[in-house]
């Protein structure tokens, strides 16, 4: 891997946006409501797909080269082009909320001790992340050249497929969600109108 190009001072500026960033989504993995039966198991399914599409995907070479020559943040690693982006972009609240409910936790946010360049999770020699502690944004994007990559090794087909089933996966569960949101709302506003008719009764 490549050496970073950044100087001390960029080194200490750097420090303190990604312990921010981890905070922010160590907050969001506690913050989480009491989930549904249909939460749970669309999260479970989420989990599954994102293990069986690394295993899919196997071992390449694309990961470990595609940023060599790239400007600024995106050339400071020779891998991982695709998260030298926004910590907060791929650790959605639906991405956070998935995981909280598979068992991640703030423990198992283990950053890089190099300087950040991009995601709070990117290193010199890639994601910092066990697979099942990645949003599966992460684990299904295929830039060009993997997807050629897997071409070449009879993969793609097979690739392509689970990364179809997770994305179709995380929209169940963000329903899930959406739905159990609403539902423990309207139950909050039903009981307050109920608890403010009954004051007014007992006047």
């Amino acid at each position: 891997m490549g050496a970073s190009w950044f100087v001390p001072l960029a080194r200490l500026r750097q420090r303190q946006p990604r312990a921010d960033e981890v905070r922010a989504i160590r907050r969001g993995l506690r913050a989480e409501h009491a989930p549904s039966a249909a939460e749970r198991a669309a999260a479970d399914r989420v989990l599954a797909l994102k293990l069986a599409l690394a295993a899919a995907t196997g071992a390449v070479r694309a990961c470990s080269t595609c940023a060599r020559g790239k400007p600024a943040e995106r050339g400071a690693y020779a891998g991982g082009d695709c998260c030298s982006g926004r910590t907060e972009l791929v650790f959605s609240a639906d991405e956070t909320a998935a995981l909280a409910l598979t068992g991640t936790r703030a423990r198992d946010l283990v950053r890089p001790t190099e300087d950040q360049a991009g995601c709070a999770f990117r290193g010199p020699v890639g994601c910092s992340l066990a697979v099942a502690h990645r949003p599966s944004i992460c684990v299904r994007y295929a830039c060009t050249t993997l997807q050629r990559e897997l071409h070449q090794r009879g993969r793609l087909d097979a690739v392509e497929r689970l990364a179809r089933d997770l994305g179709a996966a995380l929209v169940t569960f963000s329903t899930a969600r959406t739905t159990q949101r609403d539902d423990a709302l309207a139950e909050a506003l039903v009981r307050s109108l109920t608890a403010r008719r009954s004051g007014l009764t007992t006047r």
